[in-house]
């Protein structure tokens, strides 16, 4: 994360995954967790709120291997001060990667926006 003078910054996660589930197939999470409780995922459609009902949207299905770096971008963060920025990773596909991710806790809070 850098900082400019206007106030904005760029941010970037990654979600690594554990070299023993290197090359199985799995999906990629991003989520954002705001200080009032609502809780946003991300996919290629952008930014939405989650729905329990639903699968979990993935912002990468497919091989698992190393890192998968996640541009969050740039832009002046601070009205999203408190919000926590949420990574994490299942194996399978769909609702069996998300079960995956949820029941072994492959997931984590990787930064605190202030």
């Amino acid at each position: 994360t850098s900082t400019g003078v206007d106030g904005t910054s760029t941010v970037d996660v990654g979600v690594m995954f554990a070299p023993a589930h290197w090359s199985r197939t799995g999906q990629g999470y991003l989520a954002a967790l705001l200080p009032t409780g609502h809780l946003f995922t991300y996919s290629a459609a952008g930014w939405a709120v989650y729905d329990p009902k639903l699968p979990i949207p993935a912002v990468h299905s497919g091989s698992l291997k190393g890192m998968l770096p996640l541009a969050i971008g740039k832009m002046n963060f601070s009205a999203l001060a408190g919000t926590q920025i949420i990574v994490g990773y299942g194996l399978g596909s769909g609702a069996a990667a998300d079960l995956d991710m949820l029941g072994n806790g492959r997931f984590q809070v990787v930064l605190t926006l202030r």
